[in-house]
């Protein structure tokens, strides 16, 4: 078997089948998985500070979002150094990845794509961010062309507002909130945003669940802003593709 990785770790971690293929199609294996995200820590590891986070494995689409699921399918104790939140006394330990260490420790367990939430360990029922997903099936031209519109909106509004991919084929759009409103007044304003840009290019746009005419449409997606949901951090590869959701200037 190879030689571990050398990744100059504060903590110690026991990294096995290094070889193992997780993508065919082109081959990708664990090593090249661990290598990419220590590679992009610097740049990935800011934006899940702090905020839970999801954690999706290739094998059989396997998704951990608490220390309890994951140490439920291990064999071996976790870590003593293991960083985790809880929602409230005596729920669910909220796993987190806040240094290297946890980054890389997620990959050896399986992990290969990071969704993080909208919230924060200390302000854990107030989002600090509106995600909108703009998304088609085949023609990225039409989303592309939504979101400049958003942006259009955004700006009249004198919102800011940031622009990541999904790493498949559609658009994620951040826009910064103060953290001091609640998930429902979260996803209202996301939802009242969204029927702004509909209203602009009706003949482009249709919402998540509208259902209606949506053939050759673009579709608004407002739902992440709900509790309990999360959205593919920038920078993280897709599991089933292993492109990478990457932020847009």
């Amino acid at each position: 078997e190879p030689p571990h990785p050398p990744y100059k770790l504060k903590h110690k971690i026991e990294f096995t089948n290094p070889e193992k293929v997780i993508l065919r199609q082109p081959e990708f294996t664990k090593k090249d998985v661990l290598d990419y995200y220590h590679q992009i820590a610097t740049y990935i590891l800011p934006n899940m500070k702090d905020r839970p986070l999801l954690i999706c494995t290739s094998a059989r689409n396997i998704e951990y979002s608490t220390l309890e699921a994951l140490s439920e399918n291990e064999q071996d104790e976790m870590p003593g150094w293991m960083q985790t939140t809880q929602v409230a006394k005596g729920k669910e330990h909220l796993l987190l990845s806040n240094d290297e260490e946890h980054l890389l420790f997620y990959v050896e367990k399986g992990g290969v794509e990071f969704r993080a939430s909208n919230i924060r360990k200390k302000s854990i029922n107030t989002p600090d961010y509106i995600v909108i997903k703009i998304d088609s099936d085949s023609e990225f031209d039409k989303v592309v062309n939504v979101a400049i519109t958003g942006n259009e909106i955004l700006t009249g509004l004198a919102l800011p507002s940031f622009v990541v991919t999904d790493g498949l084929s559609g658009l994620l759009i951040y826009i910064p909130l103060d953290g001091k409103g609640d998930f429902e007044t979260c996803r209202s304003a996301a939802e009242y945003l969204c029927k702004l840009v509909r209203l602009k290019i009706p003949e482009l746009v249709m919402l998540q669940g509208d259902g209606n005419h949506s053939y050759g449409k673009v579709s608004l997606d407002f739902t992440f802003n709900e509790a309990g949901k999360y959205i593919v951090s920038p920078y993280s590869l897709l599991r089933d593709h292993l492109t990478v959701a990457t932020p847009l200037s």
